[in-house]
């Protein structure tokens, strides 16, 4: 198809995107993204430049599909729900910040089932940006003590993601350094203790700085955390920065 007829073929389908058919929206989907990777305008091409590239168009494209899509997943059965997730968690990496401004629509709700409840919390890292970030790591926050360790796990692993791809705008390192550290001291969930410590190692060799907010619980965290990832991260982080923590020499000595 010419850049015309893919346009009217996208007009016709776009009704199809209101419809309660799951099956008929996830194919228009499909459909409009396929069309898009055909009439798009690639690097080689001696069009003209006011003509719209594949990249623009698959952006416009999860523009018009994701009220729709967002609408279906609140909506539908669990096995469905689970189905237009990953279709979510693909978009989202297809066009980053699209989805962005519909964080509360990825939140945990206490009826979802295990592995929606998993598949929300791995796409709400992806979602954050300085205006939603602080909203989206309170929401880590308060599942990290879940029952569910895999889920408390995500968790901090989604936080640490935040706080790696400097996502979350102006002082959110610092911000989920601290929520970290804190984590440390949870001696009652040792999970959540070994990933905070494994999250912070890759953090501060991210962010060297972020060590002073670091350094203090490290030796004692060093005695209670017994999950090999987990206890490998604090002796990495006591040996590679211990002219910043007084105690790092004894710690380690007690430890070998």
């Amino acid at each position: 198809a010419n850049d015309e007829e893919g346009f009217q073929i996208m007009n016709l389908l776009d009704p199809v995107l209101r419809t309660a058919n799951a099956g008929a929206v996830v194919a228009t989907i499909r459909a409009f993204l396929s069309i898009a990777d055909a009439i798009g305008k690639r690097p080689a091409d001696d069009r003209d430049a006011d003509s719209p590239t594949v990249d623009d168009l698959k952006r416009q494209v999860c523009v018009r599909i994701k009220a729709p899509l967002v609408t279906l997943i609140a909506s539908g059965s669990n096995e469905l729900t689970y189905v237009l997730l990953k279709y979510a968690d693909q978009l989202i990496d297809l066009c980053p910040g699209i989805f962005d401004d519909e964080y509360r629509q990825f939140y945990v709700r206490y009826s979802d089932p295990t592995h929606i409840k998993h598949s929300k919390v791995r796409i709400l890292a992806k979602l954050a940006n300085p205006e939603t970030a602080p909203d989206i790591v309170a929401e880590l926050g308060e599942i990290v003590a879940d029952v569910d360790e895999t889920m408390g796990r995500l968790a901090v692993r989604s936080m640490g993601a935040i706080a790696l791809h400097d996502s979350g705008g102006q002082g959110a390192v610092e911000s989920i350094a601290r929520r970290l550290v804190e984590m440390l001291d949870l001696q009652g969930i040792p999970h959540v203790s070994s990933e905070a410590a494994t999250a912070l190692a890759a953090l501060v060799r991210r962010h060297p700085s972020i060590i002073t907010v670091v350094s203090a619980p490290l030796p004692r965290a060093l005695r209670y955390i017994t999950e090999p990832m987990g206890k490998a991260s604090v002796i990495f982080l006591l040996g590679e920065y211990g002219e910043s923590i007084n105690e790092a020499p004894y710690a380690l000595e007690r430890g070998i």
